[in-house]
């Protein structure tokens, strides 16, 4: 991920972010647009696994089931994909979200998370750690008996599907 450009994007200050916007409205937000201040925070005293900075995931609700123009729907399709992403990445994933509503599609969530978790050594100590891809290979492996990509993507379809079923 790139935290820079996200985050310039999100400020409307990079040249897709300018074209995209058609109305004065300014994006919902969970956490703060200051995407790498807040990654910085949120992995303050973590060990992490790997060397992607986070992961960017584009949550996208059905047109048909929201009315995006009402600001309760806006708040509870921000509120729905953050709680999601952090039940689906153990529970301590999401630093930061924004829900743009000065594009022309409003129905999707821009979530950014590092899973974090306690790490426990065999003498006792723990730590906190933190992985891009342990609680979605757990999951694909659970769902599909696979852990690759295409299954880890699956199994997070079926559960996005799973959840704004139930």
């Amino acid at each position: 991920a790139d935290l820079r450009n996200m985050e310039r994007h999100g400020k409307r200050e990079d040249e897709s972010g300018k074209r995209r916007k058609i109305r004065e409205e300014d994006p919902l937000v969970y956490g703060s647009l200051e995407l790498r201040e807040r990654r910085s925070e949120h992995m303050e005293g973590v060990k992490q696994s790997g060397r992607s900075a986070c992961l960017h995931a584009f949550v996208q609700f059905p047109t048909e089931l929201i009315d995006a123009r009402r600001p309760e729907q806006q708040q509870a399709m921000l509120d729905h994909a953050v709680k999601f992403l952090n039940e689906y990445h153990g529970g301590d994933a999401v630093f930061a979200a924004r829900l743009d509503r000065d594009e022309k599609g409003r129905h999707g969530v821009d979530v950014f998370l590092m899973p974090r978790y306690d790490f426990h050594y065999k003498d006792g100590r723990t730590v906190k750690k933190a992985s891009v891809s342990k609680f979605s290979k757990a999951e694909a492996k659970r769902r599909f008996c696979r852990d690759d990509r295409r299954s880890q993507g699956s199994a997070l379809q079926d559960a996005w599907f799973e959840y704004l079923r139930d």
